[in-house]
């Protein structure tokens, strides 16, 4: 395998926040990876900071302020750990019909294990990773595995304008949209994602 020279996401975010329009970028270079991932015939099923390495070409200044082009991120984003990713078109299922992944960063449809998991669960995670970029903190909360579980049943998440100064609303209310529990109202769609990430970017 290719030696990867970096940090994961999780290691950046320990110790520094990305500015707004940082987040939107990142966001919006993961979401382009994913997407080739996907015609590719593959879901991840478990994306979260820590299976995201950002290369040590990157500097971290210019990263958390948002200076980075297109060209420089996508060069130098690795996804991580296909431990449990599986084809598209794959019909088996977990045996013991319990859901794998990171809870924090899963759809609230996949709870019970019973919905086969698409490439929409690998948005929503991309889209809870924002929420996390943005406010410091994940869309639910949860001392323990039952306090989560239990965050998920009976709260929705609070806008990343409340939780966090400079947060626009227009920001805010997009990053809900993207991890919004009811599935049909979520906004999973490749390119209406793309336009508005690249809208809210200024780009």
């Amino acid at each position: 395998m290719d030696f990867y020279d970096g940090r994961t996401l999780r290691e950046i975010l320990a110790g520094q926040r990305l500015g707004v329009r940082a987040s939107l970028l990142l966001t919006r270079t993961l979401f382009e990876i994913m997407h080739d991932i996907h015609r590719q015939g593959v879901i991840h099923r478990d994306i979260k900071p820590g299976n995201i390495m950002i290369g040590r070409k990157i500097d971290s200044t210019r990263l958390a302020e948002g200076q980075l082009d297109a060209a420089t991120l996508r060069e130098n984003i690795r996804i991580l750990d296909f431990g449990i990713a599986r084809m598209i078109d794959t019909k088996t299922r977990t045996q013991t019909g319990m859901f794998v992944g990171s809870l924090c960063y899963m759809p609230p449809e996949y709870l019970n294990g019973k919905k086969a998991r698409d490439f929409r669960g690998d948005y929503y995670a991309l889209g809870a990773i924002l929420y996390e970029l943005l406010t410091g903190r994940t869309p639910y909360q949860g001392e323990d595995f039952a306090g989560l579980l239990s965050s998920f049943v009976h709260t929705r998440p609070s806008p990343p304008s409340e939780l966090a100064a400079g947060v626009p609303d227009a920001v805010s209310e997009f990053t809900l949209r993207l991890i919004d529990a009811d599935e049909s109202r979520r906004l999973s769609e490749y390119g209406r994602i793309m336009e508005e990430l690249d809208r809210l970017a200024g780009s």
